[in-house]
Order: C-alpha cells, then structure tokens, then sequence
C-alpha cells in the first residue's frame, strides 16, 4: 500500500540480481549489493544494462554512505544477512528522508527456545542475526521510525516470513 508517484528516489538496500528494482520501471533507484559483480559475471540473466533507470553500486549496507536521502527503502531478505546489524539498521535510518517508508522483509523465530538455541549454537552462516518480530521491531522503534504495519507473508513451524513497514517521523525531535 505505498503509492508512488514517480518523483519519489528508491533504494534497493541488498538487491541481489532479482530485486525489487525489477518492477520499478520508471523509478529513480539505487540498488546496492556487494555481490554485483559477481551476479553480472556469473549470470546469465542479470545484465544491468537492462536497467537503465537503475543505479547499481556493489557495496554492503554498513559501509554504503549515500550523498541523497530515499523516499522509500526496500530491504527485503537481507537484513538478517549482514555482517553489523545494529550498523546496518542506523544506515537505513539515515538514508531515509523525513516522512519517508522503509519497507523491510525478514524471518522472524516463532519460538524463544529455538531463538536462543540457534544463537547458541551459531550453525547458520548465511542468517548470523537470529531474532523473533518483536526484536525487529523494537530494534527500528529505538531508532525512532514508527511501525505501521508488520504482515506474515509466509509461515513456518520455526520461522515466519515478515514484511515491515516503517516511516521516518517528518521532524526529528532532540
């Protein structure tokens, strides 16, 4: 339920090579993902060129240090994946722009137990972050962005697919 007029600068923060940039045809966006390279030289089927309204800049979230802020932020499946979590959630604040929409997609543990096993017993290279929606959320209310909505979008026995959606305040207070 965002509308977009077409004005609007779009980020793709971990766009892989199937992004969210795919269907904003006509859109100013930024896709970033340290990967880039790696999709164009080894994938038949991403070819940047074929984007040209899109800007791709092969950089991870933590040290991405953007000279524009975003009216709406994608960052769908990737959060749970980089190396700074707590760095990578402030840089996404930042980017925004007042009143601006981070939507953000994750999977989120159903059981306290199995959350606190599975950081225990770190046996999951490619999801170093093991949190519950709750974690999530409060981890971008601390940031002072508002939660206006959180959707199962997939559920599981141990985890629940999430989408977030959040909005920068149009004034930040001190």
């Amino acid at each position: 339920d965002i509308a977009l007029s077409g004005e609007e600068v779009l980020l793709d923060a971990g766009c892989g090579p199937a992004g969210i940039f795919m269907i904003l045809e006509g859109k100013k966006v930024v896709a970033i993902d340290p990967l880039l390279p790696k999709y164009e030289s080894q994938l038949s089927h991403f070819d940047p060129q074929d984007y040209p309204q899109v800007e791709f800049i092969p950089i991870s979230l933590e040290a991405y240090q953007p000279n524009l802020s975003f009216d709406v932020i994608f960052c769908c499946n990737v959060i749970n994946h980089v190396a700074d979590l707590a760095q990578s959630i402030s840089h996404l604040v930042r980017c925004l722009k007042p009143g601006g929409t981070l939507i953000l997609t994750v999977d989120v543990h159903n059981h306290q137990g199995l959350k606190h096993l599975f950081r225990a017993i770190p046996g999951d290279v490619l999801h170093p972050h093991q949190h519950d929606l709750v974690d999530y959320t409060d981890m971008l209310v601390e940031q002072k962005l508002v939660i206006e909505k959180t959707h199962r979008l997939k559920s599981s026995f141990i985890f629940d697919y999430y989408l977030i959606k959040a909005t920068s305040p149009l004034k930040l207070t001190i």
